[in-house]
């Protein structure tokens, strides 16, 4: 049963106590907490700096899916493919999403770390350019063809089991920055044949389609919704709420992957750096090649 948070402060209050009454880790405190001006944005808005600085980057912008694999799931079927959220990615224009949104005061992004935040080691890791995502909608239209998402009748819309898609995406009240990002990414994905309905709404209430319950079951009831995250002194915090004990917790996405999970429990008891950075490059690798989030900026 998720909780509604009536202002900001009442909203950092249920992040730090946990994000719902449901099972879960109890007394856990996180440094890393939902920025109560929108996601990563926040310091950025607030300190405006020239174009010719430096882009001082503590956290990330992400857009999330509802991955969720349960019939429970409230959420689009078709979000539960990881081939059918790749192809997103080919579709957002994230550079064209930080000059209009952000105004160029942010940087596109790849991976849940961001690039030179940690030093020695820097936990990011950067795809190569043969795996790296770029926009090109006709590679973005070639997935979803591979993956089983058609235009059968010409309409222009793609089906799932015959019926067109329509997936909802939630911006914030709280930050304008993601409706404008929302109204940008219903446009791509229509050039590629998914509607894409936006609805904005503030972040209590989005935390209640986030960890809504029917009973005593979990049924999260959203597909997709713009939001980010601070950085925490460690990494482990950031990759720990992709594992299957913080769904119905910390995970927003819902998302689980068993090499991860290994992958997980490995870097946290790994004490030679090097290999607890091979660890969390590869975690960071699966991430991206599953797609439960797609990292629109760095800042």
């Amino acid at each position: 049963m998720g909780r509604r948070a009536g202002d900001r402060r009442d909203l950092l209050h249920v992040l730090h106590q946990r994000r719902h009454d449901g099972p879960g880790p109890q007394g856990r405190q996180h440094r890393r907490l939902r920025r109560p001006d929108g996601g990563a944005d926040g310091a950025v808005r607030e300190q405006p700096r020239d174009r010719g600085r430096a882009i001082a980057i503590d956290g990330f912008n992400e857009l999330g899916f509802n991955c969720y694999d349960s019939d429970d799931s409230k959420g689009h079927p078709a979000l539960r493919d990881p081939m059918f959220r790749q192809a997103f990615n080919w579709a957002m224009d994230l550079q064209k999403g930080v000059d209009l949104c952000w105004l160029g005061y942010t940087v596109p992004g790849t991976t849940i770390i961001p690039p030179d935040y940690y030093s020695d080691p820097d936990w990011h890791w950067e795809p190569p350019a043969e795996v790296k995502y770029t926009f090109d909608p006709e590679i973005a239209k070639q997935k979803l063809d591979e993956a089983g998402y058609p235009d059968s009748d010409g309409d222009g819309w793609r089906e799932y089991e015959g019926e067109p898609i329509e997936l909802g995406l939630i911006a914030r009240v709280e930050s304008a920055e993601s409706q404008q990002l929302a109204k940008l990414i219903a446009g791509w994905f229509k050039d590629v044949g998914i509607k894409v309905n936006v609805e904005v709404m503030d972040e209590g209430a989005l935390m209640d389609l986030q960890y809504e319950y029917t009973g005593d079951t979990f049924t999260p009831n959203y597909d997709m919704f713009l939001w980010g995250w601070y950085l925490d002194f460690d990494p482990g915090s950031m990759l720990s709420y992709f594992t299957a004990d913080q769904i119905e917790n910390w995970s927003d996405c819902n998302w689980t992957d068993p090499e991860y999970e290994e992958l997980y429990k490995q870097q946290a008891v790994e004490l030679d750096p090097t290999k607890r950075l091979e660890y969390v490059h590869r975690m960071q690798e699966i991430l991206y090649e599953q797609t439960p989030y797609i990292v629109t900026d760095y800042g």
